[in-house]
């Protein structure tokens, strides 16, 4: 199994060469990088954005496209990134807050999104091993 921790830097060809080798992949959300390239639905001054949830179109000058170098459209963007989301086997959110914000973008995940909250392992709480669990179909 592959597990994404996140694409920042990374490219969605993950999901080709799992395709290509057999080995399924799964995808921890850790932040919104798969709804706006600027990954923190933050505006260049740091306050709550959340154009890129209204504005699905969106259009290439806009801010957050415009950080990240890129010419394509939000539209273009969160197509990708839906099509990569929904290859995974499993997606999992930290919280319910994270998942329902992501559900947002793409309301055609929402089923497919687990929430595992994040612990310490002092706490016997570890996401790790949560995740292995939910792998294996233990609860």
């Amino acid at each position: 199994v592959i597990h994404v921790h996140h694409l920042l830097h990374n490219s969605v060809d993950i999901a080709t060469v799992a395709a290509e080798t057999g080995v399924p992949y799964l995808m921890t959300l850790h932040d919104y990088h798969t709804i706006c390239p600027s990954y923190t639905l933050l505006d260049p001054d740091g306050h709550e954005c959340r154009a890129c949830l209204r504005d699905r179109e969106g259009k290439p000058d806009r801010p957050c496209t415009a950080s990240n170098g890129s010419s394509t459209s939000l539209a273009d963007y969160q197509s990708v990134m839906e099509t990569f989301l929904s290859g995974a086997v499993q997606l999992f959110a930290p919280n319910v807050r994270a998942r329902d914000i992501v559900t947002e973008c793409y309301p055609s995940l929402k089923a497919s999104i687990t929430v595992v909250e994040h612990a310490s392992k002092r706490d016997g709480n570890d996401f790790a091993v949560k995740v292995f669990r939910l792998l294996r179909g233990e609860t």
